[in-house]
């Protein structure tokens, strides 16, 4: 009997530990060191100020965030910031429609879009905001980055969400990371996601 409950201790920690070793979904520098680079190599430009903002949306590389019934988006989120790339409003739309298929409910965007300018003033009230230069900055400030909320998601509904985003990070179309200080699933959509809108990355 006691070596029993021994093996199933061993087992206990084994398990947990490779559930701890799964990079899924982690945030670390590397992830947002691969979420500049793939905007680089895609040649994804930083929007600088509410300027650039209004230039990115009059050319169409910024588009409004999908209105679907599986895809609300946070009544605190200035109105000018409710735009995506084209590719990551293709994501939002595939994803809110299965999951309003799923639960009979929405997903809501908390964040979106971001200027550098939005981004600096938001970093002085928030420790955790990412920078606005260097390998590891904001992929907001791309246009392809969005955060989903997780509040207030039931548990399945959380699970549930976890398993696409970890089906579409191994695909390489996406990478994500389910942050812990803010309860939000960061979401940065790469543009092999709708080759039909790649076209538009290059600018």
């Amino acid at each position: 009997m006691r070596l029993l409950l021994t093996a199933l201790v061993l087992c206990s920690c084994f398990l947990s530990q490779g559930s701890l070793a799964d990079p899924l979904l982690k945030g670390s520098p590397k992830s947002l060191l691969k979420q500049n680079l793939e905007a680089d190599h895609s040649g994804l430009a930083r929007i600088a100020d509410s300027a650039e903002l209004e230039l990115f949306k009059e050319n169409g590389l910024l588009i409004k965030i999908p209105k679907t019934t599986g895809i609300k988006v946070d009544s605190r989120l200035a109105e000018q910031f409710h735009v995506v790339r084209p590719w990551t409003a293709k994501f939002l739309s595939d994803l809110g429609k299965k999951f309003r298929k799923q639960f009979r409910a929405r997903l809501q965007v908390n964040s979106a879009t971001r200027t550098v300018e939005h981004q600096e003033k938001l970093a002085l009230t928030n420790p955790n905001a990412a920078p606005t230069t260097g390998n590891t900055r904001s992929a907001h400030l791309t246009g392809a980055a969005v955060d989903l909320a997780k509040k207030p998601l039931t548990r399945k509904q959380k699970q549930w969400l976890r398993g696409e985003l970890k089906n579409l990070e191994q695909k390489d179309l996406i990478e994500a990371t389910e942050e812990h200080h803010q309860a939000v699933f960061h979401v940065m959509v790469f543009p092999r996601y709708d080759q039909d809108t790649i076209h538009v990355a290059l600018q």
